[in-house]
């Protein structure tokens, strides 16, 4: 599954070739991969628009619809210029106020939120390359180029969502519930599960097709009206952004400090791997890193959380944000299905420490790499090097 330095690189790839860009056709391939709207009410608040900024929260990608064009003709490529702070940082951070209750409905504020889950890919390419298998979504721009969303394994999803920002978490009421949660039960969070978020489709109401449909200046209304709303969709839609809204800090985010990591590991009972894992607990952290983080920090995956003395909570904070920051840099790691926006593999495979090398020597002190259930998932480490 793409973990933070993942997601964090297709962000930087795909954002300068999308961001301010008119959105002149919506292509919906798979439509069970949408949520929250039908691709015919996909199209409609799509149309003319563009995605004013593009963030990242934990693993999660948050696209913000900007104001609609002029309808002046479709070969002019007008911007909209993104924020700076949002330009700077690429980080989802909660924003005040709403739409005024006089404004047009394209003036609320809309979003699409992507979880690319174990296999998604977002991929730029031109409009007249081949499209290939497992194609699901397609947003295209004026300037001929595409946003093809792509997913071997089926598991991601698209989401439309018109209100408040998803991405708000951190002080809010289901936030807190979330780490009340995960400090009585000594496991993930509330968030894991879902609770209910409210929303709405642009029609006012979740929706689902059994159809593929292919929306664009040909034809706009083309299906409208064809689909009966969704239960099953309504669920999922808030499921997915229940779990955006009950994540912890980012951990490479001024809100993750020593203080709060050490305030955190003293309440929870459970082993540290599981707790690394568990998003509302810290956003973005995967298995592959938290193998990696805790062998930085010397500290055994099965460790308690609440048994970790200041100075080990100092070095694994420390290691939290050098290995992510190292990952970032080299674009991620690959090891089967993820590339970049562009299409590039990442290069941090080759620094991997431990993960994937049960049986290899340690490369601090020699002793044989092991690797064993914790929480139900596999755990690299040293059993010499890590207590």
């Amino acid at each position: 599954m793409p973990e933070l330095p993942e997601v964090e690189t297709i962000r930087r790839t795909i954002a300068p070739a999308i961001v301010g860009k008119k959105i002149t056709r919506v292509e919906v391939l798979t439509p069970k991969m949408v949520l929250g709207a039908t691709p015919a009410e996909l199209w409609e608040a799509l149309r003319d628009r563009c995605f004013s900024s593009l963030r990242r929260r934990g693993k999660y990608l948050v696209l913000e619809l900007g104001e609609p064009f002029p309808r002046r003709g479709d070969n002019e490529d007008h911007l909209l210029a993104e924020p700076a702070s949002s330009r700077s940082t690429g980080l989802a951070s909660p924003r005040s106020g709403g739409p005024d209750q006089g404004e047009q409905p394209w003036r609320q504020r809309d979003w699409v939120v992507i979880h690319l889950k174990m296999a998604g890919r977002l991929l730029i390419h031109r409009a007249d390359d081949l499209i290939a298998k497992h194609t699901h979504v397609v947003w295209g721009f004026t300037d001929g180029t595409e946003l093809r969303y792509i997913d071997l394994r089926h598991f991601g999803r698209v989401v439309f969502w018109r209100g408040n920002d998803p991405a708000v978490a951190v002080g809010t009421a289901a936030s807190s519930n979330a780490r009340v949660d995960r400090h009585e039960k000594g496991g993930p969070g509330r968030g894991q599960s879902g609770h209910t978020v409210s929303g709405t489709t642009p029609t006012g109401r979740p929706g689902g097709l059994s159809l593929a449909w292919r929306y664009g200046p040909q034809d706009p209304q083309q299906g409208l009206n064809q689909a009966n709303p969704s239960e099953k969709d309504a669920m999922g839609r808030e499921a997915l952004l229940a779990g955006l809204i009950h994540l912890g800090p980012e951990p490479l985010s001024p809100d993750f400090t020593v203080n709060y990591l050490m305030e955190e590991l003293a309440l929870h009972k459970g082993r540290i791997k599981p707790l690394l894992l568990d998003q509302t607990f810290l956003a973005g952290l995967g298995n592959i890193y938290a193998d990696e983080v805790l062998f930085q920090a010397a500290i055994h995956p099965e460790r308690e959380a609440r048994s970790l003395a200041q100075d080990e909570a100092t070095r694994l904070h420390a290691a939290i944000r050098e290995i992510l920051t190292r990952a970032i840099e080299l674009r991620g790691t690959t090891f089967a299905t993820y590339v970049d926006g562009e299409g590039k593999k990442g290069e941090f495979a080759s620094r991997l420490s431990v993960y994937g090398r049960e049986g290899e020597p340690c490369p601090r002190c020699g002793n044989p790499i092991q690797r064993r259930k914790v929480g139900g998932r596999s755990a690299h480490f040293c059993p010499a090097c890590q207590r």
